[in-house]
């Protein structure tokens, strides 16, 4: 075995204890803060732990423009929101039994954020992702961020503790809210360090084997760059806190596809062949986004055999990629 190989795998599983333990930060301070805000976690999760986990692919994203190769990027995203909602949330489910989710959120955003996650798909039937179409996807993702955001502020300006606190111990608030927004930031950052690590231990590896740019995306990138969403969701179940997890999931595949593969088109148009790989990829994502809408909207939860589905349409997908 190379000196480089040895190298990049003592990189990665370095990088891979790091991106453990900040994550173990990052969600203390999402519930102080969920505590002192009264916020849903869902809510939560998807606005802050969605921005925190996906910067490993945001930092991607930025790397492809730069370089010319935005295919690495798009497969990236592709890979990602099929290993976040497929593979991470079958076995997610498959592991506490069910994931739960607030009815109120179930009914009003499922299929929202499902037409937001698979939008790039449907825009790259021609073979082309252009500025504009990338522009589109930008301003779709801040219209459902505001509209987010109005969605709970009744409830904010009604529940919050933030005012009570405010109001009666000031200087306990400014202690409580800046210590959690600390935590935040040192365990995003740790996040954000370590997995940009474990992506670049990962992409020199498969680059030793020469595996192509989109087949790189779709596999090594997507499953590098959704570690943090994996590691997160295993300790949100572990501290009963399975809104957490369910939100970031859903949050990273609306935000992916959206802020960054829309940053991406914008600076760099993507173009693609429309061939078996991107055939596959693509159906498969649709599907499995699809289901785990659906099972959210029509029962607020993902349970065990709806988990097993999931994970059972992640395996034919690697089939499929790798036999044919």
């Amino acid at each position: 075995m190379e000196k480089g190989l040895i190298l990049n795998i003592i990189i990665l599983v370095g990088a891979g204890f790091v991106l453990v333990r900040s994550s173990v930060l990052v969600i203390e301070s999402l519930m102080n803060l969920s505590r002192i805000f009264k916020l849903r976690e869902y809510i939560l999760s998807f606005v802050l732990m969605s921005f925190a986990t996906t910067l490993p692919d945001f930092s991607l994203g930025i790397n492809a423009v730069l370089s010319g190769n935005p295919l690495l990027a798009l497969g990236n995203v592709l890979g990602a929101n099929l290993v976040t909602n497929g593979l991470i949330l079958g076995f997610l489910a498959v592991l506490s039994g069910g994931i739960v989710i607030d009815k109120k959120v179930a009914a009003h955003d499922a299929w929202l954020t499902f037409a937001l996650s698979v939008a790039p798909v449907f825009l790259l039937l021609d073979g082309r992702l252009g500025r504009f179409e990338g522009l589109f996807l930008l301003i779709r993702f801040v219209a459902y961020l505001l509209k987010l955001v109005r969605f709970e502020e009744k409830e904010i300006i009604r529940h919050s503790a933030l005012l009570k606190l405010v109001e009666k111990n000031p200087a306990s608030y400014l202690r409580s809210f800046l210590k959690s927004f600390f935590l935040f930031v040192a365990g995003a950052a740790l996040v954000l360090a370590s997995s940009y690590f474990v992506v670049r231990g990962m992409e020199s590896i498969s680059d030793s084997f020469g595996i192509p740019d989109f087949t790189l995306g779709i596999f090594a990138l997507g499953l590098g760059t959704s570690l943090p969403e994996l590691i997160f969701g295993v300790r949100s179940l572990v501290v009963r806190h399975s809104g957490l997890s369910l939100g970031n999931l859903i949050g990273s595949a609306a935000l992916t596809s959206t802020l960054i593969l829309g940053m991406v088109a914008v600076f760099s148009p993507i173009e693609i062949e429309l061939n078996y790989d991107f055939a596959v990829v693509s159906i498969s994502m649709v599907v499995v986004l699809f289901l785990s809408h659906l099972f959210l909207r029509t029962g607020s939860r993902v349970n065990r055999r709806e988990g097993i589905l999931l994970l059972t349409i992640y395996v034919i997908f690697a089939v499929l990629q790798f036999l044919f």
